[in-house]
C-alpha cells in the first residue's frame, strides 16, 4: 500500500509522470510493485475504488459560515474594549 501512496505522491509532483500514456503508466506501476487492483483503479481514474483499496476514510469538509450582520465579530469586540479602556500614554504628565 505504501508503494501506491508513494506513486500517487510522485504523480502529483512530477508533470512527466502525469502526462504518461496508460501503457507507460502501467509499466511504471508494475516496476514499483503496485497491486493489479490498484493499477486498474488508477488507470480508470476510479477514485472511489482507489480509496476503498487503500483504506481511505470518508471525505472531510471544512466550512466557515459568516456571522449575522447584527452580531459583532470577536475581533470587533476586542477593538471596542481597547477603545473603551483609558490609554496610558494619553494621561497628562503631572509635576
Amino acid at each position: 500500500m505504501s508503494n501506491a501512496i508513494q506513486l500517487l505522491e510522485s504523480l502529483g509532483e512530477d508533470a512527466e509522470l502525469q502526462s504518461l500514456d496508460p501503457v507507460a503508466l502501467e509499466t511504471v506501476m508494475r516496476a514499483r510493485g503496485i497491486d493489479s487492483e490498484v493499477r486498474t483503479a488508477i488507470l480508470a481514474r476510479d477514485f472511489v475504488a482507489l480509496g476503498a483499496l487503500l483504506g481511505a476514510s470518508g471525505n472531510v469538509v471544512c466550512g466557515v459560515f459568516p456571522g449575522r450582520e447584527d452580531e459583532p465579530s470577536p475581533d470587533q469586540e476586542d477593538d471596542d474594549e481597547q477603545k473603551d479602556s483609558p490609554d496610558r500614554d494619553s494621561t497628562p504628565a503631572q509635576g
